[in-house]
């Protein structure tokens, strides 16, 4: 948490004095960015989900992150570090530039839209975020699109959890408990890529340490529409040290408890259909 506190007041101290005047306004007086910036202020981890790319044949990326070695990786080859990429989350949503959405809300939880417009060597990406935050967490799904100098298309997609974990000395989880909340994530069709929206109900038995995750109702996020691959179910996880995870050949799951008596929970996922994120307070 305090590399994350460090790197904020990195990031102000090498603004101009008009530009942190700037940053400060937007931190103080929009409501999307303090609100994924007090999460970002008390993080202290992150988890990645797998990603999609299309570039002609689409491929996914398998990802692992490890706290305690700060890095994301792929058969051992670190790709991500977390403290950078929640920097970064953060240079971005206080950008004064960026396009927001009003606040809205699903099942008592906030979220929002926001982008941002780039020129990067080889291609103009133009990268769309939906991020939704409660308390002790937050997670986002972030679609980018590309314009490359041939005029060639690409697409590019991935979600974030990240948040304050649940410490190892908090009271023990009850039997029976349940969170409620939502999921944010994308559709895995081979020439485009949709953003998705739907519920999230966990549920925790504490006879066999397993939680159940379903995500429902789910909807694209553009027309409304029912989301043609249906529910999303992972059944008996395993839960150990505030965390469940599970991989099969077609599918994946990562979690996390947050808050200090674990009054929430989040993750990232893998579905044949889709990928994403979740968030959800304990009810």
């Amino acid at each position: 948490m305090w590399r994350l506190a460090l790197a904020l007041v990195v990031l102000l101290a090498a603004c101009s004095e008009s530009d942190k005047k700037r940053v400060l306004e937007v931190l103080e007086h929009e409501e999307v960015v303090g609100g994924i910036a007090r999460v970002l202020a008390k993080s202290d981890t992150l988890m990645v989900s797998d990603a999609l790319s299309i570039d002609g044949t689409p491929s996914l990326t398998e990802y692992e992150c490890i706290t305690e070695t700060n890095t994301c990786t792929r058969d051992s080859v670190p790709l991500f570090d977390p403290v950078d990429t929640l920097a970064e989350l953060i240079t971005v949503t206080a950008n004064p530039d960026v396009e927001r959405s009003d606040i809205r809300q699903q099942n008592g939880i906030d979220l929002a839209e926001y982008s941002v417009t780039e020129t990067r060597p080889g291609a103009i990406w133009t990268t769309s975020h939906y991020g939704a935050w409660l308390d002790y967490s937050a997670f986002e799904t972030s679609i980018a699109r590309g314009l490359k100098t041939d005029n060639v298309n690409v697409l590019a997609a991935y979600s974030i959890s990240f948040g304050q974990r649940t410490p190892d000395d908090a009271p023990p989880l009850q039997d029976g408990a349940t969170w409620e909340g939502m999921m944010l994530g994308h559709t895995r069709g081979p020439n485009a890529v949709d953003a998705l929206q739907g519920d999230a109900t966990i549920a925790f038995e504490f006879d066999a340490m397993t939680v159940d995750v379903l995500f429902s109702n789910i909807t694209y996020v553009t027309t409304g529409a029912d989301f043609r691959g249906g529910d999303i179910p992972f059944n008996g996880i395993q839960v150990g040290n505030g965390a469940f995870t599970d991989r099969t050949a077609t599918a994946h799951i990562a979690g996390r408890f947050y808050g200090p008596a674990h009054e929430e929970v989040g993750g990232v996922f893998t579905w044949p259909t889709a990928l994403g994120a979740f968030g959800a307070r304990k009810q």
